[in-house]
């Protein structure tokens, strides 16, 4: 059986950069994919620009009426696709995009492996800066010092169903509202452990440096430095045998 995708794309306030994201990822040679793109309320176009994919492309576009951010999009958009177990998860924030046509099909290497669970990546930044992450050499995903799981971050739908609200949410009962990365990622390491995570080497991925949105105006930096604090001192979870 084809081993299918589904993309779920959280966005707020990237006209801009939203048509590029969504072409990226509807060109993609690989043929069996679902596209979701969740959209929190915006001042821009983004909406109006998503739409255009929806009409054109069949992408299903989900419009939130208050801002929810994008961890608590990511659970909206792999909901509202559904799927089955051996179905991949792929984030691709709303204003990125893929750097190749062919991205998937490299993904779907590593998938190839029925032991592999999730991948992550390196990827280029416009701003230059491209980042070589490289693998974790223990399980302490949360003690490892460089932050490794970034783009493109993909994942076995099985395995996101084991992450729990509890690993989602913060100390006043809502989803965390930055450091989404590490939030979503964390929990999954740990449940998958080493042994059925791959690094793609490739760069894959472009990671848009220059979007003013990307860390919300609301969140300062010592917010930032507590949430990742909170996330970092969570017990981890533990892995399936």
């Amino acid at each position: 059986m084809s081993l299918r995708f589904i993309v779920v794309v959280p966005v707020f306030e990237s006209a801009p950069w939203i048509g590029r994201c969504l072409d990226s990822i509807t060109s993609q040679t690989w043929p069996d994919k679902r596209v979701v793109c969740v959209v929190d309320p915006s001042k821009d176009k983004t909406l109006a620009k998503a739409r255009e994919f929806q009409r054109d492309r069949g992408v299903l576009v989900v419009e939130n009426f208050v801002r929810m951010g994008s961890v608590a999009n990511c659970v909206a958009g792999t909901e509202r696709l559904g799927g089955c177990d051996e179905d991949v998860v792929v984030i691709v924030d709303g204003d990125d995009w893929l750097a190749t046509p062919a991205a998937l099909d490299r993904v779907a290497r590593e998938y190839s492996d029925p032991t592999c669970w999730l991948t992550y990546g390196s990827h280029d930044r416009t701003d230059g800066w491209s980042p070589d992450l490289g693998v974790y050499e223990s399980d302490d995903f949360r003690g490892d010092p460089v932050w490794r799981a970034s783009h493109l971050k993909t994942f076995k739908l099985h395995l996101w169903n084991r992450v729990s609200d509890d690993d989602l949410i913060d100390s006043e009962g809502g989803y965390f509202k930055c450091c989404q990365d590490r939030v979503i990622m964390y929990p999954m390491l740990e449940i998958a452990g080493r042994d059925r995570i791959r690094f793609i080497p490739d760069r894959i991925y472009t990671y848009n440096a220059g979007n003013p949105h990307r860390i919300p105006l609301s969140v300062d930096r010592s917010e930032r430095n507590r949430v990742l604090a909170t996330i970092l001192s969570r017990c981890p979870r533990e892995c399936v045998a």
